[in-house]
């Protein structure tokens, strides 16, 4: 063998084990990390925002006009139940009770003259009748004498009807006097003082200045109203737990629990035809975990919904979308393409697609409907591998987190 054939042969050896190396690479199977499916508690939420408000709070309105005389109370006072926090100008309310005290007085007195008077017609009365019977007076003035005794009953109960008007009258002056000593409804803490000394307070239904008085709240009944999209709010229901969010401190979750849910979207203004797509949902926060927070300030929610169930779910990166052609069961050409999603199924080796429907999810995993059971093996990375590997393709698996195969 000559030296140029043997320098030929080495070459040609070197060619071969280069290529045959290269082609042992590119058939190693790709390495895919794997996860068993299996039921799982999801943490599926309900996403809105709104504003914190207190739910027991008392908005005082006067019900009498009148100046304002003296204001026992500031903001952040705590105050009882029926405790006077404001007193407004009694003078023509005084004046008015001693006018109808004055007024019950002279129709006792009346009643007592009319009573005096009904005595007296009423002897007259009986000495008539036995005076006819003896036929000492005639018919005609016995008629007259009974009938003033009539008209002395009448009028004494005439009398008594108007004193217990009077004395009705009497109530209601009373009442209004009442209405000068404003107290507090509900035990809490002033919020707001809306009027001062020397203002005038004005009973009103149209929030006109004067209106308002004070705004008394009780602290530990702190709510949070957000908006929840149309699309979401049949997934709400009372009881729910919520994770409340304030705008001022974004970081620190708010227990609470889902209290009310609108029937009906809120009104845009006047126009009773133009409605938002949203809800208001009422949640009350935990009693201690609200100390800082004012009303007014705005806050999301994440309302956790389905809980105590616990579906077959997988990792959300599991779950991927393949466009699908099928059949056009009206023409016999065409064929219609939509998107479905999948998952890639790990069995002895190889990968298969599995088509699936999906339900609820979380930040972590996705509830499968329907195409997987659980103990099944599903890819779930790595993401440049998965999206490339095709039906009955070899794999070199092992379980995610772990190095084992």
């Amino acid at each position: 063998m000559t030296r140029r054939h043997l320098a030929a042969g080495i070459v040609l050896a070197v060619a071969v084990g280069s290529l045959g190396l290269s082609m042992h690479k590119r058939g190693a199977p790709p390495q895919v990390e794997l996860e068993v499916v299996s039921p799982r508690a999801l943490r599926a939420t309900v996403l809105g925002s709104g504003t914190f408000d207190f739910q027991d709070a008392a908005a005082l309105s006067p019900q009498v006009i009148g100046r304002v005389r003296e204001v026992m109370v500031k903001e952040g006072d705590a105050v009882q139940q029926g405790q006077l926090v404001m007193i407004l100008d009694q003078e023509a309310q005084k004046a008015e009770v001693e006018q109808r005290v004055s007024q019950v007085r002279q129709k006792q007195v009346d009643i007592q003259l009319q009573e005096a008077m009904l005595r007296l017609r009423q002897q007259q009365a009986r000495r008539s009748a036995e005076l006819v019977a003896d036929r000492l007076v005639d018919v005609a003035s016995d008629e007259k004498v009974q009938h003033e005794a009539e008209l002395a009953r009448l009028k004494l109960a005439a009398s008594q009807e108007e004193l217990r008007q009077s004395k009705a009258a009497l109530a209601q002056a009373n009442e209004s006097l009442s209405k000068t000593l404003i107290r507090a409804p509900i035990s809490g803490v002033v919020t707001t003082v809306a009027l001062k000394v020397g203002e005038t307070a004005v009973p009103s239904s149209n929030g006109i200045v004067g209106s308002n008085l004070m705004t008394i709240s009780d602290l530990s009944t702190m709510t949070a109203t957000i908006k929840v999209d149309e699309m979401d709010v049949a997934r709400v229901e009372s009881g729910q737990t919520a994770r409340v969010f304030a705008g001022s401190a974004v970081d620190k979750a708010i227990t609470g629990v889902v209290e009310r849910i609108a029937l009906a979207p809120p009104r845009k203004g006047t126009d009773l035809n133009t409605t938002e797509r949203s809800y208001e949902v009422e949640i009350s926060l935990q009693e201690g975990d609200h100390g800082s927070l004012r009303t007014g300030m705005s806050c999301r929610a994440e309302i956790l919904v389905d809980e105590g169930r616990e579906p077959i779910a997988v990792p959300v990166q599991a779950v991927l979308t393949g466009t699908v052609e099928e059949a056009d069961e009206t023409s016999h050409r065409d064929r219609k393409r939509h998107r479905r999603q999948y998952v890639l199924v790990e069995l002895g080796g190889t990968v298969l697609r599995r088509y699936v429907e999906s339900g609820l999810s979380d930040d972590t995993y996705v509830e499968i409907v329907s195409g997987l059971e659980s103990g099944e093996r599903v890819v779930v990375g790595p993401g440049k591998v998965m999206r490339h590997l095709r039906d009955n393709q070899s794999v070199r698996a092992k379980l995610a987190g772990s190095g084992a195969p």
